[in-house]
């Protein structure tokens, strides 16, 4: 039987984390769209100089975690490597369409609008002494036991001053509370429109790491107190980030990389330069990096027509549990067990609720798929007697799509889109598929073959699971509320 027809469609899909996901909101338009892109988006200042993204040394790093991950590069450098040029650059909605393509945001902070108050309040003060040497000068003679010098020979009289200053001085608080300011507006800005898998910050801490750093070996300073407001300071900035409704927000601390000598380089330094790592600290930069963001390597994708969607899922989680030695086994047979767990990822449904429970009595507390199953069961979309959930059992396309449609029509309805499809083989399809088999065909969810049939018996594959998924994601009005 051939079907030809206006279908309307309702699809809705109601979730925190139906936010993470990037691609077209028309059905014909993403038909006749190029395939969407897997990338990485570095965005601030250099994590190694903090004078922008053309340090080749920066290039090589990112380029190498990019390439590690199997990801296209996007970087966008700020000049002078402060807080507020960041802040400036994103409001002008110049970044939007960067920021919500990417699958990974790596976010570096540039903390020279408080490093400079601070060398600008040191230096004054050591000036308010009648001395003639620069914060510099103490940090290179008093470190560097220049026993011969001024700073060297004044030092005990200039750390006692520099303490209180430094310690107490407005201009230095001031600067710290706009640069904790900023990087709320930032990660506000960002989580808004972020449409990534994992936002990875850096940075932030690396300031009071300087400060320990500068009351360490032979300068004496004591800058506890501007060291413990700037920690608490930053920790209430990035707790509602941790713990309102951004679960894959990484903060990540990259001080231990650099050496103290570098540290101090980067406190004295005039000319806005952030410490630079060495050879080996620039390798394990790029590591941190890459295992923070903790992207599987899954070799048997490697090269696939849809390689770049099997990506982008791994990136935003809809494929977690399904690695075994590093692989993903596309073509596997799909599960009932592990399809409602990558449906409870995709929708950002909330399995936690369903935690502990156990009256499934082929379902272990001890299966990771445990929580999900519940979920699935509690919503109402997939069906089970007391008896048993089957989690194992092999789902074949039509059951898949069953259970999709139905979550679809628990939610709500979108927008109606109207396109003509032709099914060959519709009269193969079970009665109470056929809506959801029509629903998800008409918008290119679930694919045809070359004869038009949709091969409702066929077992599905996790590929084609993760395919349907992802695709239903681009049709959802939801998309289009991002930012």
């Amino acid at each position: 039987m051939i079907i030809k027809k206006r279908i309307y469609l309702a699809l809705f899909l109601l979730c925190v984390f139906v936010n993470t996901l990037n691609l077209p909101v028309s059905a014909l338009e993403a038909q006749k769209s190029a395939s969407p892109r897997f990338t990485v988006l570095y965005l601030g200042d250099d994590l190694i100089n903090g004078n922008g993204l053309t340090s080749p040394q920066r290039e090589r790093m990112s380029a190498s975690v990019s390439a590690s991950i199997g990801a296209e590069e996007e970087t966008w450098g700020i000049e002078g490597g402060t807080s507020k040029n960041l802040v400036d650059a994103l409001y002008t909605g110049a970044l939007d369409d960067l920021i919500k393509e990417a699958a990974y945001i790596v976010i570096s902070v540039g903390v020279n609008d408080f490093l400079n108050a601070f060398r600008e309040v040191a230096d004054n003060s050591i000036k308010s002494l009648g001395y003639d040497f620069t914060l510099a000068d103490f940090i290179t003679d008093v470190y560097g036991r220049n026993t011969d010098s001024a700073a060297y020979k004044k030092s005990g009289e200039a750390v006692k001053q520099l303490s209180i200053d430094l310690n107490y001085s407005y201009p230095v608080w001031d600067a710290a509370k706009k640069y904790t300011e900023n990087i709320s507006l930032i990660m506000s800005y960002i989580m808004k429109r972020s449409a990534a898998g994992k936002v990875l910050l850096t940075n932030v801490y690396n300031p009071y790491s300087g400060l320990n750093v500068l009351m360490s070996g032979q300068s004496r300073l004591d800058l506890r107190a501007l060291g413990d407001k700037y920690i608490s300071h930053m920790n209430t900035a990035l707790s509602a980030y941790r713990y309102y409704g951004w679960r894959n927000f990484y903060p990540v601390d990259i001080h231990t990389l650099f050496s103290a000598d570098r540290m101090l380089d980067a406190a004295s330094s005039s000319e806005n330069a952030a410490p630079r790592p060495t050879r080996s600290g620039h390798l394990a930069l790029g590591k941190l990096v890459e295992d923070t963001l903790g992207f599987p390597r899954l070799s048997d994708i490697k090269d696939r027509p849809d390689e770049i969607l099997l990506r982008r899922a791994a990136a935003l989680g809809v494929t977690e549990g399904l690695y075994k030695n590093g692989k993903l086994s596309p073509d596997a047979k799909l599960t009932r067990g592990d399809f409602v767990r990558m449906l409870c990822l995709v929708a950002g449904g909330n399995a936690r609720w369903f935690a502990g429970q156990s009256w499934l009595k082929d379902v272990q507390k001890t299966d990771a798929r445990s929580s999900y199953i519940y979920w699935s069961v509690n919503m109402g979309i997939i069906d089970y007697d007391y008896s048993g959930f089957n989690p194992d059992g092999i789902m074949s396309r039509e059951q898949a799509a069953l259970v999709l449609w139905k979550y679809l029509m628990y939610m709500g309805i979108s927008p109606t889109i109207e396109i003509d499809i032709e099914i060959k083989d519709f009269e193969k399809i079970s009665q109470k598929c056929r809506a959801a088999v029509e629903g998800l065909a008409v918008v290119g969810a679930l694919s045809l073959d070359s004869n038009s049939n949709v091969n409702p018996t066929r077992t599905m594959t996790r590929a084609e699971a993760i395919y349907m998924l992802m695709r239903v994601c681009e049709v959802t009005p939801l998309r289009k509320s991002v930012g």
